[in-house]
């Protein structure tokens, strides 16, 4: 080979490895600067008519963003990625690409996104403390206590934001709402414990006034009509009174029977018929004869939640169908379904007691609470502190300190030497105290020491793991 030749050929051969060595030098984000230029164009060309600045459709200027820095613009580009993946854009109608460029630019998208989030990701921050609100609190009572509490009675309706009552930024905590927790706690303590009453607990159940009684209502026994389900916490075992008034009952000529059951067990029936020149006649379980539109019965109970239901016993429609439609107003004059006249309805039903009380029984409540008894007055206090420990580990949804433990048994002992005050006193005090405390009221999400101070020397991380209790606690709710 003439050494020209070879001298070429050894020139070529070098430029052609340097051009190599070259390329395998280039800067990392050299083709993505590329795709950046290409899918510019593609924008441009697709999207350009619509989204441009003086057309703005959709309030988008795609046109003007910059590709290369995707980042810069990552919510607008989250949009976009969003509208490729459901295949609407470009709108039908419109010129678009292939599907296989489509694609291309929608992966090369996420890929960018996905880039920038690993540089600098920021995952937000939830707020430090979040007070539970009225629902939270009442599913988390029912899980520590197994005490279902009418929450509506207790404690007001909480501030909402954009339609949400559990966002921590509104739910703010006053002097009053405090308050209003405080006699919640109490409340609900009494009963969970089931302390003595100092006179006889008297609670009216009243029926709205346009509840539709002509026909059976949902979660009644078939077979009935009108009426109502009531679930009842009866704080300890004893005898007690359930009424029932109905009204319309005097004016009745034709027969009717009314029930009253609890748990599905009938403890009265009683006929309210009233007839002109005749007293009221019934069949009782447990009873006298009585006033048609009062009706009383008194039954032993055992402590605890039950169902009380009072309804009446549903007669034949005697009314030909393919005449007319029965008149859907109970209280209506005339010949009201064949009865002959108006159809009582239930206003409303009380129940009293305990009448001869037997204590507190073992209810639900009781056996969630008291992990152990005291046999001597000498096991007391060491009872106290399991029972109080167990409470708090799952009151406050994690590790429960000395000082916090010690905070709960001073209300017990206050409890316990409070004057007719026992055991059973102590440990209520002590829910009390329980029920209102930081930890259980509130959600805590502290930042670790080292995001708030930094750690020997070195700046503050931007973002953290949250820690598992903390995360299950947010999962939980």
């Amino acid at each position: 080979m003439p050494q020209s030749l070879y001298l070429r050929d050894s020139a070529l051969r070098v430029l052609l490895v340097g051009i190599a060595g070259w390329a395998l030098l280039l800067p990392a984000n050299a083709q993505a600067t590329s795709n950046a230029q290409k899918y510019t164009a593609l924008v441009k060309t697709y999207c350009g008519g619509c989204h441009n600045p003086t057309a703005m459709k959709g309030g988008r200027d795609l046109v003007s963003l910059d590709l290369t820095h995707v980042a810069a613009q990552a919510p607008v580009w989250e949009t976009v990625v969003s509208k490729l993946r459901a295949k609407i854009m470009p709108p039908v109608g419109l010129p678009k690409p292939d599907a296989a460029t489509m694609d291309g630019f929608r992966g090369w998208l996420e890929k960018e996104l996905d880039h920038a989030w690993a540089a600098q990701p920021n995952p937000g921050r939830t707020e430090a403390l979040h007070r539970l609100n009225r629902t939270e609190f009442q599913n988390a009572v029912l899980d520590l206590l197994a005490l279902e509490t009418n929450i509506g009675e207790l404690l007001p309706a909480d501030d909402s934001s954009n339609g949400f009552d559990n966002m921590a930024g509104t739910l703010r905590i006053s002097q009053s709402l405090m308050e209003r927790y405080l006699a919640a706690a109490k409340s609900i303590s009494r009963l969970a414990v089931g302390s003595p009453l100092a006179a006889l607990d008297s609670k009216t159940y009243r029926v709205p006034v346009d509840l539709q009684q002509y026909d059976h209502v949902e979660g009644l026994p078939f077979g009935t009509r009108g009426g109502s389900l009531i679930k009842h916490i009866f704080p300890r075992t004893g005898e007690y009174e359930i009424r029932a008034d109905v009204a319309g009952a005097r004016r009745l000529a034709g027969t009717q029977l009314f029930e009253i059951s609890v748990d599905g067990e009938r403890v009265k029936l009683q006929d309210l018929t009233l007839r002109t020149g005749q007293a009221n006649t019934e069949s009782v379980v447990g009873g006298s004869v009585r006033d048609a539109g009062n009706i009383k019965v008194r039954i032993p109970i055992e402590a605890g939640s039950h169902e009380v239901i009072a309804t009446f016993i549903r007669k034949p429609i005697g009314l030909a169908e393919q005449i007319r439609e029965p008149f859907q107003n109970p209280t209506i004059s005339g010949n009201v379904g064949g009865l002959g006249g108006p159809m009582p309805v239930l206003s409303a039903v009380t129940i009293v007691g305990p009448y001869n009380d037997k204590g507190p029984g073992e209810t639900a409540s009781r056996k969630k609470i008291f992990a152990c008894y005291p046999a001597r007055s000498s096991d007391e206090a060491a009872c106290a502190r399991t029972i109080l420990s167990k409470l708090a580990h799952r009151a406050y949804r994690g590790p429960v300190s000395n000082a916090d433990l010690e905070s709960l048994m001073a209300f017990y002992r206050e409890g316990r030497s409070a004057e007719q005050g026992s055991f059973d006193t102590g440990i209520e005090f002590a829910l009390r105290k329980l029920l209102v405390s930081p930890s259980f009221l509130f959600r805590l999400e502290a930042d670790p020491e080292t995001t708030r101070n930094g750690a020997a020397g070195k700046p503050a991380v931007a973002s953290y793991r949250v820690g598992d209790l903390e995360l299950a606690s947010r999962l939980s709710f």
